[in-house]
């Protein structure tokens, strides 16, 4: 039997969920889905008779046998579990489409300025079902993109409310707020590096601090912009799966030695 993992993980609770080790408790986040997790799973799968779960889109799967599918996985997109790594990569990248669970922002405090009239994010939804996931106004196919957009391009509220019958002043001050809060997360840190070129002229770059952050490139300005994309990709691994994050460094440049790489998340 084929179910959809959404609706499969609703049936049991999140209480549930954790007591048999489905779901990891994240202080940030409400529960992941992590490496930790997907035996567990597939254990609940097994007994309920489910032979394979998918996600909305039918992009990503894990079957009752080991089998699985992400196209978000850095490390490979699909094959046995057994074979991975790093048993996160099943669900990387995919908690705000596969966990029902999940909250995007929970507890942060760039919400404290909103209006008590407009509970933070009670209007916005992150549903796989609704804008592929992408955060929307509840009960409308409006996204937030769309209203952010549009006020950017100088359009009143008034003007919005006009364009989208659908909405009410409240959604519209809900998606600001929403992008206050992503702003507000926004963090940057600075890395030493270490740069050299090779004898057959490619360049090398490391980050020392990250183990195995490592890129190359025909030119100098080329490998940097591989290990910035690396030494991204890398901390977005780290927050996703609940592991402790280098200290946010805006103003700390004046601590490092040599040259460094600035990453944003």
């Amino acid at each position: 039997m084929e179910r959809n993992i959404r609706e499969f993980l609703r049936e049991t609770g999140a209480a549930g969920l954790k007591d048999r080790g489905v779901l990891s408790p994240h202080r940030r986040h409400n529960y992941l889905l992590r490496g930790v997790n997907v035996i567990p799973l597939i254990e609940l799968m097994r007994e309920g008779g489910v032979s394979k779960l998918t996600s909305h889109d039918g992009k990503w799967f894990l079957t009752a046998a080991g089998n699985f599918a992400n196209p978000k996985s850095r490390e490979v997109k699909g094959g046995s579990v057994k074979s991975l790594e790093l048993r996160g990569s099943v669900f990387r990248g995919q908690n705000a489409y596969l966990n029902p669970y999940f909250d995007p922002a929970r507890d942060d405090p760039a919400t404290r300025f909103v209006s008590s009239s407009v509970r933070p994010l009670a209007r916005i939804t992150f549903d796989a079902a609704a804008m592929g996931g992408k955060p929307s106004i509840r009960d409308t196919q409006v996204g937030v993109a769309t209203i952010l957009e549009m006020m950017a391009a100088g359009h009143s509220a008034a003007e919005v409310l006009q364009s989208c019958p659908a909405l009410a002043m409240a959604d519209i001050q809900e998606a600001l707020a929403y992008a206050a809060k992503k702003v507000a997360q926004v963090k940057t840190y600075l890395f030493r590096i270490e740069v050299e070129q090779d004898d057959d002229g490619r360049w090398g770059a490391v980050v020392p601090t990250l183990p195995g952050c490592i890129a190359w490139g025909y030119t100098r300005d080329e490998a940097l912009e591989a290990l910035r994309c690396n030494a991204q990709a890398f901390l977005e691994v780290m927050e996703e799966f609940g592991d402790a994050l280098p200290r946010a460094a805006e103003q700390e440049s004046r601590l490092l030695s040599g040259e460094v790489i600035t990453v944003t998340l």
